[in-house]
């Protein structure tokens, strides 16, 4: 396991209180959550620059962060004063569904399922992690886009079937309309849930803009429909091998600047990876987080 913990140091007659990042090779102690007091005994150097000329500046990115310092805890943080019990229950809900997730599913698959879910990475082995990298698969540890695309046009196909058996309610009002409204909650909730993070946030407020325009137009209704299966099975592959391909030519030239390698292989584990992700893994991890009572309850605590 490894974590990376943010602590903000108390101000001292020298120094005044900056924020640092420490790398943790180990769990997290019970009770190191957000708000939390600790002490804890590490080494501390300033941010690293660029491997290379011109290549990723992780000291500059700190900079903004406004980072000070990182770092290496040489023991486990000891908790001082614990975390309020008002403060962020968003973020300990995050927390603590990962950490749930993890632990109950345990190994890799524990590892990621947590990623998918609460945007948590920090369970993820190293070398599995430089794997999928490797691969062109990072992408899909990150809560961004693609993900709050399942979701929402996941809980549109479901929820607009479930509705239209209730005979009342469909023929008194579109279900459609209900259906769109309620799964943009649901993408909403995921992008906070999951971190809140910038392209999870663009891409709920994406969500919104399509489910207001199928909304208007009415769009389920008079979707046109294809003749046979195979050939939709054959345009969606196509489809999607060439958005693979042209955002692998896209992103080689910059991830070679940045970060001296490519993914060389990205194009057909993504043709594999996305649909298996999309159509399979998530959708059943939705269903577990529903019937499985060990992750449900820390968002109920």
């Amino acid at each position: 396991e490894r974590h990376s913990l943010l602590i903000r140091r108390d101000p001292t007659s020298v120094d005044p209180a900056i924020t640092v990042r420490l790398s943790l090779g180990a769990g997290l102690p019970a009770g190191v959550v957000p708000g939390a007091r600790v002490g804890v005994e590490a080494t501390l150097g300033p941010v690293p620059g660029p491997a290379l000329p011109g290549a990723q500046d992780p000291s500059r990115r700190a900079w903004f962060d406004g980072l000070s310092a990182s770092g290496r805890a040489l023991a486990p943080p000891i908790v001082t004063t614990p975390a309020p019990g008002g403060t962020r229950p968003l973020a300990r809900a995050r927390q603590s569904l990962g950490r749930a997730i993890a632990a109950t599913l345990g190994g890799d698959a524990g590892a990621i399922a947590a990623a998918l879910t609460v945007g948590d990475q920090g369970w993820i082995r190293p070398l599995l992690l430089d794997a999928m990298r490797t691969a062109g698969l990072a992408h899909i540890l990150t809560v961004s886009g693609f993900h709050i695309a399942v979701l929402v046009g996941g809980l549109l196909f479901v929820l607009r079937r479930l509705l239209a058996l209730w005979g009342w309610l469909a023929l008194r009002t579109s279900v459609t309309r209900i259906a769109a409204f309620l799964a943009g909650l649901g993408g909403t909730a995921y992008a906070l849930l999951s971190g809140a993070e910038p392209p999870a946030i663009r891409a709920a407020i994406a969500a919104w803009v399509v489910l207001a325009a199928l909304v208007m137009r009415e769009a389920g209704s008079a979707a046109a429909t294809y003749a046979g299966l195979l050939p939709r099975a054959a345009r969606w592959t196509a489809a999607l091998a060439l958005t693979g391909l042209v955002a692998e030519l896209v992103l080689t030239p910059i991830a070679l600047s940045h970060f001296g390698r490519a993914g060389a292989f990205g194009v057909i584990a993504n043709l594999a990876a996305v649909p298996l992700t999309g159509l399979v893994i998530m959708p059943l991890l939705v269903g577990w987080l529903l019937l499985a009572e060990p992750a449900r309850a820390p968002l109920f605590a």
